[in-house]
């Protein structure tokens, strides 16, 4: 499950960030703002995909 929320979070961040309405706190910069969100999607990928091999 935190995973999802994960992917959820960063995608909003990437968004956000790429369409300049979200900064990142400290650079003023929405394309830290993205990669920062791109960061957090590769974790939330990475915890589902252990998250299903502990399930089999």
């Amino acid at each position: 499950m935190r995973g999802i929320v994960n992917i959820i979070f960063g995608g909003i961040m990437v968004v956000g960030g790429l369409s300049g309405q979200l900064v990142l706190r400290g650079t003023d910069s929405g394309g830290g703002l993205a990669i920062a969100g791109g960061v957090i999607i590769l974790i939330g990928i990475i915890r589902l995909a252990m998250s299903s091999r502990s399930e089999e």
